[in-house]
């Protein structure tokens, strides 16, 4: 197969990856982007069951269950669509499919960190709007809220100075921390080949724990001068500007998080180049 990489077989390989995924993984996908519908049902109907009122839910539910459904895509998408890959018959079928690594990996990229988060956040937000346009009593929908909070940083900004900069890094930060979640299932899943779930979910804990460990080693070994970080903090807040310095962490914590983007994805990239069954 030549290695060398031709757009229109990517854009061929990219539909069939596409559908392919639809197919086995699209019933779970489709629940989880109405899941706002399923929630409001769940509440409609107990309500009258049980109270006999109009019961809806309110944003603090709604909320919660967006970031839950969050959570499972992250961790069921990867597994669920690439984690054949590691299979001796199906995994050794899709490597014989006429594309090169790099289109193959192109594709995964663009279903990964691209078509998903675009199709799931559009029609989960979208549906979870037209709920609340249409029933008053959940309160505002998740997107205005979001754009309440943003509205209200962005003031907050203002009066730091620099607040609309820190902002738009914050927001592209938050797009980082998706990318790195769900690229980090999208390695363990063409990694391991049993418990592709499991693992990657041990390893959390198991790096929580060392953290955990090593932190209160070093405040129960190491003193603190309280004065010494007080003075720190005076020196923030009285010498240097507040914004600046909050725009300037947050570009460090966006630099971060794009070396661990881009550092999952070259692993990634190099499991699938030399996966061998």
């Amino acid at each position: 197969m030549n290695n060398t990489f031709s757009f229109s077989r990517f854009g061929r390989f990219f539909l069939y990856d596409f559908k392919r995924w639809a197919v086995s993984y699209g019933p779970s996908f489709l629940m989880m982007c109405l899941m706002p519908a399923v929630l409001y049902a769940i509440v409609l109907v107990t309500g009258l069951v049980f109270s006999q009122n109009w019961s809806s839910p309110e944003i603090i539910s709604r909320t919660t269950v967006f970031a839950i459904v969050t959570s499972l895509l992250l961790i069921t998408y990867p597994s669920n669509v690439y984690g054949f890959l590691t299979d001796r018959k199906s995994g050794s079928a899709y490597l014989m499919i006429p594309a090169s690594v790099g289109e193959k990996f192109a594709s995964m990229m663009a279903n990964v960190l691209l078509a998903v988060p675009l199709i799931f956040f559009s029609v989960y937000l979208s549906v979870d709007a037209l709920i609340c346009a249409i029933d008053s009593n959940c309160g505002p929908s998740l997107l205005a809220y979001a754009g309440n909070a943003i509205d209200f940083l962005l003031h907050f900004g203002d009066s730091l100075g620099d607040g609309p900069a820190a902002m738009s890094v914050n927001l592209f930060w938050l797009y980082l921390n998706f990318c790195i979640a769900i690229l980090y299932f999208l390695l363990c899943a063409v990694l391991f080949k049993k418990h592709k779930l499991l693992y990657p979910i041990l390893i959390i804990i198991g790096l929580n724990f060392v953290i955990t460990l090593i932190a209160g080693f070093v405040f129960t070994t190491f003193s603190f001068d309280g004065e010494f970080i007080r003075s720190i903090a005076y020196k923030i807040i009285n010498e240097w500007n507040v914004g600046t310095s909050v725009t300037v962490y947050n570009i460090l914590c966006t630099l971060i998080n794009l070396l661990a983007t881009g550092g999952l994805a070259v692993a990634v990239y190099f499991r699938v180049k030399t996966i061998k069954h």
